[in-house]
């Protein structure tokens, strides 16, 4: 168990210092397994049939491999591993009709995998066990497990209790959070750092390849590689006995690549800025290589540290997220709430939607929490998201997340109960705005190394920033 541990961590380094990182960003201790951790998984099989261009999703040095296609619609197949398919070997299709997975025939699925993450898989061996050896030492079976904090700011979490009593006693009883391999609505998305990004698109990206030979070259040198997993493997007799050691080793091989794509983003930042004439980049007269690189970079400088809820994902590619960490306002003005009722361009309103209008702004002057959801559909009006079950015009984002989304009617259900004293402003989110994906881009953001998925509970999701 603690070589695999060693081998799990090792893969999934980056996406735990992002997922970290971003999830600290929100307010919220996570509770994420090393153990549990997991291989991106490989695009050895997929097809897109168009081509997101904003955001620069996919690099026109990206291959096209043949389709997978099932009930007219594109299926990324993939494998758990880069390993487990060799180059040239056929993959078997037979089970093509069980790639896509309904969410509700799974049953109270979260929670169990929460559980197990929490947990672990039980052997039936105590920790506290141990055994004589022959010559009379004492051998203990495993060293006992670790309590990780799930606490990083308290700030954040007195501000959750003055805003939302119930959600905070379900934080406080239990959030939790752990990677997932793919993304999943009622999931977080977490924008990796471009550092993570390259790192782990070296096989699609000229930049990322480049990345990989540096690191090859380096770790063919004694002095300049870092300590692997086999190498402790020899040296103990072909097994690791320390936790400490095998977050150690993963933690030094994070900081060996990291620091050497950073040193690499350098240099192709500086290639791209000399080639400016007048203040001015001509990108036609840029080579292939810093090409990738600009289109990596801006991608990135536009969803720079997002934490993304996914809302929607289906079998036909389609799905939507919403950024939660963009707020855009606090406070109520007559702009803003018409932009969260009508939509951009709405001016000429009719009789029902000025009262609308009037009790909105009642109900929600104190305060009001709307975020900039992403940079699509920023014409139509606010969908808004909460965790009240019996909110009307809602629906359940995907059976037992307990998160709910609704449009116009569900506003005006809002308005209702907050003027009734039945709910709260703070219970309520509006997203102007959000990112919608075709033809499985949400998947393909994730292979490529753009996004880690999470898992979580609904607190994480639901807190205000």
């Amino acid at each position: 168990m603690t070589r695999f541990a060693i081998l799990a961590v090792e893969n999934s380094a980056a996406a735990l210092v992002a997922v970290i990182c971003w999830c600290r960003f929100l307010g919220f201790g996570m509770h994420l397994p090393v153990a549990a951790a997991f291989q991106p998984a490989s695009l050895n099989h997929y097809d897109v049939s168009s081509r997101r261009t904003t955001g620069g999703i996919l690099s026109s040095s990206v291959p096209v491999g043949p389709a997978v296609s099932s009930q007219n619609h594109i299926i990324l197949k993939a494998a758990s591993s880069p390993g487990n398919v060799n180059e040239g070997e056929d993959v078997d299709d037979d089970d093509d009709d069980d790639e896509y997975i309904d969410d509700s025939s799974l049953g109270d699925w979260r929670a169990f995998r929460a559980n197990l993450a929490t947990s672990g898989i039980s052997t039936g061996e105590s920790s506290e066990d141990s055994s004589s050896s022959s010559d009379g030492a004492i051998e203990t079976s495993a060293p006992p497990k670790q309590s990780r904090p799930k606490s990083v700011s308290r700030k954040n979490e007195q501000l959750l209790k003055s805003q939302n009593e119930a959600l905070y006693r379900e934080y406080e009883s239990g959030v939790w959070a752990h990677e997932a391999p793919t993304a999943e609505v009622g999931g977080l998305l977490c924008r990796l750092p471009l550092e993570a990004e390259i790192y782990r698109n070296s096989a699609y990206n000229s930049v990322g390849k480049k990345l990989q030979a540096i690191l090859n070259g380096d770790s063919s040198s004694d002095d300049s590689r870092p300590a692997q997993s086999s190498d402790v493997d020899k040296e103990d007799g072909g097994m690791g006995s320390s936790p400490g050691v095998s977050f150690s080793l993963t933690g030094a091989k994070t900081l060996w690549w990291y620091r050497k794509a950073l040193k690499l983003i350098e240099e192709e930042t500086a290639k791209v800025t000399a080639s400016a004439v007048g203040g001015k980049i001509d990108t036609t007269s840029l080579p292939k290589d810093s090409i990738d690189f600009l289109d990596l970079y801006l991608s990135h400088q536009d969803t720079w540290q997002e934490v993304c809820l996914v809302t929607e994902k289906n079998e036909n590619g389609l799905g939507s997220t919403v950024v939660l960490n963009r707020p855009m306002s606090f406070s109520l003005s007559d702009s803003i709430a018409r932009l969260v009722l009508f939509g951009a361009y709405r001016n000429d309103l009719g009789p029902d939607e000025t009262e609308l209008l009037v009790k909105f702004s009642i109900a929600f002057d104190k305060e009001v929490f709307v975020y900039l959801g992403g940079p699509d559909e920023l014409e139509s009006s606010a969908s808004v998201i909460h965790g009240i079950a019996t909110l009307k015009g809602s629906k359940e984002i995907a059976p037992g997340t307990g998160i709910y989304i609704g449009g116009t009617e569900a506003v005006e259900a809002a308005v209702h109960g907050i003027m009734q004293g039945m709910c709260s402003p703070s219970d309520f989110r509006f997203f102007v705005g959000k990112h919608r994906y075709l033809d499985g881009q949400l998947d393909l953001a994730c292979l490529l190394g753009k996004y880690q998925p999470v898992a979580c509970s609904r607190a994480l999701a639901l807190k205000q920033c």
